[in-house]
């Protein structure tokens, strides 16, 4: 009889311990499904994410096109408003640009160069004999033409008002021309 009761109480607490193992299964389940649940809504906010970051990389795209297009446009407008120079002109204006005051030095690039090892005394120079005269006090100076001193742009547009025709000529073709002009 003991023994019996001692069966039946295990038995209930076994039937409770069961009730209660099925009872966590279920919640397991519960809280296995809320996971899925909350990973399904982690993916759709990874997802949202990316999207909104590729939409903001194609703005910030589109918006750099637009500012690249604008600033293209804009060199465009002013090379249209140029007159069409050859390749020399182009790389003149771009030099009268950087140095639009720069005088023209007459020595840059000349070479010097020693007597040759046949030269004869009659050839060879006597340095000695040579006068020193100052001859810029007594030649007159001669004045130089208005537009001298004018950058490529200014030279530009000083020929052009003076009704000369500068497309694909050199600067040094244009002041004969003015020169000319001014002769008559």
């Amino acid at each position: 009889m003991l023994f019996n009761q001692a069966v039946a109480r295990y038995d209930s607490q076994i039937s409770d311990i069961k009730a209660q193992i099925e009872a966590l299964r279920e919640k397991l389940s519960q809280v296995e499904h809320e996971r899925q649940n909350l990973l399904a809504t982690e993916q759709m906010w990874e997802s949202a994410i990316a999207q909104i970051t590729a939409a903001k990389a194609a703005t910030e795209a589109i918006g750099q096109n637009e500012l690249i297009k604008d600033a293209k446009a804009a060199i465009d407008a002013v090379f249209s408003e140029l007159p069409q120079l050859s390749a020399w002109d182009k790389a003149e204006a771009e030099i009268n640009a950087m140095e639009p005051n720069k005088p023209i030095d007459p020595t840059e690039g000349v070479i010097e160069t020693e007597p040759t090892a046949n030269a004869t005394e009659a050839d060879a120079i006597d340095v000695t004999a040579v006068e020193s005269t100052d001859t810029k006090a007594t030649e007159p100076t001669e004045a130089k033409p208005e537009w001298h001193a004018l950058n490529w742009r200014e030279f530009l547009k000083y020929a052009k008002g003076k009704n000369i025709n500068t497309k694909g000529k050199t600067r040094a073709e244009i002041e004969l021309l003015l020169l000319n002009q001014a002769n008559q």
